[in-house]
């Protein structure tokens, strides 16, 4: 008898099992880590838009200028900040000089519409009395100034913008499931070969 051929025959069987990237053992995978989102920044979109008319003055520097940012954000009241419930302060303010007998032209950021429109109603409702008390409090080129008329009104951002990014979020969003499921069913498959490389082998 050919007793080399016998235990030739007689030897069980072996394979080589599946490795996949990842997977220390076919067994039991190794879960696949995903990077924390990062938080996209928040923007102050909407804006309190106006004017203030400033007679008595003939050049502006930019202390006084500070200065008529300062009432402005006094006047808006707390609805500046991200929470809008925070007092606004002259960096939320913007204003350009029209010309010498000063009208000037203000912007104030803030973060939501509803803040938008409170700014704005708080503005309309200081006098022009009160608004040149504040302004001439302030000293410098200014003291001599009248506010002779005040204007705001509250600029939200526009529904089209709002859809447009409602649009690219949903469509990220969905590309990510779609990723996650393919690394999934992946996965799944380095799970189940092993499994049938074991059944085979049985079988033999």
């Amino acid at each position: 008898m050919d007793t080399h051929r016998t235990a030739t025959q007689n030897a069980p069987a072996t394979a080589t099992a599946m490795t996949c990237p990842g997977v220390s053992n076919p067994s039991n995978p190794t879960p696949a880590t995903t990077a924390a989102p990062t938080a996209s920044p928040v923007t102050a979109s909407h804006s309190i838009a106006g004017t203030l008319s400033i007679a008595g003055v003939t050049a502006l520097n930019d202390a006084d200028k500070t200065g008529i940012k300062e009432v402005i954000a006094a006047k808006v009241g707390p609805f500046c900040g991200p929470n809008a419930a925070s007092a606004c302060a002259a960096s939320d303010v913007t204003i350009t000089v029209v010309r010498r007998d000063a009208t000037v032209t203000y912007t104030v950021a803030v973060f939501t519409s509803a803040a938008a429109t409170s700014g704005a109603t708080a503005i309309k409702a200081v006098s022009t009395t009160d608004m040149t008390t504040a302004v001439a409090a302030k000293g410098g080129n200014l003291a001599s100034a009248s506010v002779t008329a005040v204007t705001a009104t509250a600029v939200s951002a526009s529904s089209e913008d709002d859809s447009s990014s409602t649009g690219i979020i949903i469509g990220v969003a969905g590309a990510g499931v779609a990723v996650l499921g393919a690394v999934g069913a992946y996965f799944s498959l380095c799970r189940e070969e092993p499994s049938m490389t074991m059944a085979k082998l049985e079988d033999q």
